[in-house]
């Protein structure tokens, strides 16, 4: 996991992830290192890149298989995640019944205030109450 390149990348209104074009990449592995969650994916065009959670809280992994095409990468502030992330995040850690604002709560108890959601075409998805995200290229750019 190496600081190499660090990407600039924007966030939609709705939270989409937009800069690397990950839509039809593929998430590659995903590692806890000294606290951080650092998850390998390449996009489309087959550059790669690791997206490392700062200090994440509370992290589920779901399905993640031989081949995990990605349909989407998502980062809101606490207060603007979708609830059904919120729910998928605390899957059988909370009473089912908790509301949007408990969960909100309990991130932020917890130290997060950003949502990270990684969702798959086919495959892994990957959600995270975190600190914050930050993108590094590690493709290797050929000589002139």
């Amino acid at each position: 996991m190496n600081g190499n390149n660090i990407v600039d990348f924007r966030v939609t209104s709705d939270g989409l992830i937009v800069g690397p074009g990950f839509h039809d990449g593929n998430a590659t592995g995903i590692v806890i290192v000294d606290g951080d969650a650092v998850i390998t994916a390449a996009n489309y065009q087959g550059e790669s890149y690791e997206l490392k959670l700062i200090r994440p809280s509370v992290i589920a992994v779901n399905d993640f298989w031989e081949s995990n095409i990605i349909g989407a990468v998502y980062l809101w502030e606490l207060d603007r995640v979708p609830e059904i992330f919120l729910r998928r995040l605390f899957l059988r850690r909370l009473a089912s019944d908790s509301t949007a604002d408990v969960l909100r709560t309990e991130l932020r108890k917890r130290g997060s205030v950003k949502v990270f959601a990684l969702e798959s075409s086919y495959g892994a998805e990957v959600t995270a109450g975190c600190v914050d995200l930050f993108i590094t290229s590690m493709s290797r750019k050929k000589p002139a």
